[in-house]
């Protein structure tokens, strides 16, 4: 079964709004599944994001760690990783992240980037460390960009480094963005690539 692509998402961001004219839960939405798409994490790192550690430096990186993986059993910060400011400013994960982040710092947020869109009573808090709800806005991305319905949101790992080894990305980047423990565990579990 081919992987879907993940362009679709950048295509459907791009027929919408500025992140300014965006409510909080789209810019929410948006944030999310454009980091996803750029760095590939697990839900469940998306939703252990560190918001203190996110900060774009003089080059336009955003940089960033994630606390608590799930291949730790201790909630430790990861290493630090980056990834690069786009040239359209519009579908650039850096700046989509960022507005977010200033636009729900007052959310109680424990630190973490993304917020239930729900409040609960009056505040709105911090989303699950399980990852489900960021599953969800990724299938509702998803499902609006036009990807079939039998992928799930977690399945942005399988097609955003399928469609990076097909465009000729080194293997050790690959393994380096998705944190695989090993090229054979991508090749048996993640790869779609035409590789």
């Amino acid at each position: 079964d081919d992987a879907w692509n993940p362009g679709l998402i950048i295509d459907y961001w791009m027929s919408q709004p500025d992140n300014s004219h965006l409510s909080t839960a789209e810019l929410g939405y948006k944030s999310w599944s454009l980091f996803g798409a750029a760095c590939w994490p697990r839900c469940s790192d998306g939703a252990r994001l560190v918001r203190s550690s996110v900060r774009v430096d003089d080059a336009g990186w955003l940089r960033f760690r994630y606390k608590g993986t799930k291949e730790l059993k201790f909630p430790i910060l990861s290493q630090e990783m980056s990834i690069p400011a786009e040239a359209h400013s519009k579908v650039c994960p850096a700046t989509a992240v960022t507005d977010y982040i200033a636009r729900t710092k007052d959310f109680l947020h424990d630190d973490r980037v993304w917020c239930s869109i729900r409040p609960l009573h009056g505040a709105f808090h911090r989303l699950d460390t399980k990852g489900d709800s960021l599953r969800r806005w990724m299938r509702l991305v998803m499902t609006r960009a036009g990807v079939p319905a039998h992928w799930t949101g977690g399945s942005i790992r399988i097609a955003a480094s399928s469609r990076a080894a097909d465009l000729g990305a080194d293997p050790a980047w690959i393994m380096k963005i998705g944190r695989w423990s090993s090229w054979s565990m991508w090749i048996r579990f993640y790869n779609r690539s035409g590789c």
